[in-house]
């Protein structure tokens, strides 16, 4: 198929179709030079370039502290980092890994939450040149609908009720 221009788009990448995480992982894995990876329901604030400045890891995962709204249970499965927000400066064997591990994986996990699992594992599976950063400012999720946010430069609206603060953000504005 094919698709209208699109001002400030210089390429487009298709995949085939496979399950979301696979997919997801996959393209991960394809991405060269210096990238910020986020999921969908992730909003940028503040201008955050300047951690890849004299970088010399090849990925960093955003860590899990202070991120949980009180009460909420961190389930052991998702592993002390979250996916949803990823810098990459060379993670290309990384998310390879991830890939085959997911390939390998029982056929729910490479539908929805399967790359938070295996990268979680991979992770763990052997030393790799990665620096963990703090979510708490680099991949915050809202723990209220008027929480205060300026300590954070990235913001994770992931579960439901999140979203639909994100959503009456955006039409609010």
């Amino acid at each position: 198929t094919s698709s209208a221009p699109i001002y400030g788009v210089d390429s487009i990448r298709r995949l085939p179709h496979e399950p979301l995480c696979i997919s997801t992982a996959r393209h991960y894995s394809l991405c060269e030079g210096e990238w910020l990876l986020i999921d969908t329901d992730v909003v940028v604030k503040k201008d955050i370039r300047h951690l890849f400045s004299g970088a010399t890891w090849d990925f960093a995962l955003t860590d899990r502290h202070d991120t949980l709204v009180p009460g909420e249970k961190l389930f052991p499965w998702c592993g002390a980092f979250n996916i949803g927000v990823v810098f990459q400066r060379n993670g290309k064997e990384f998310w390879s890994a991830v890939v085959d591990g997911l390939l390998h994986s029982p056929k729910d996990h490479q539908f929805w939450m399967g790359n938070q699992i295996v990268a979680s594992s991979v992770l763990l599976s052997r030393p790799w040149n990665y620096i963990p950063l703090p979510g708490l400012h680099l991949n915050y999720p809202p723990k209220k609908k008027d929480d205060d946010l300026s300590h954070a430069s990235i913001l994770h609206y992931n579960g439901p009720t999140r979203k639909e603060w994100l959503y009456q953000q955006c039409v609010s504005a």
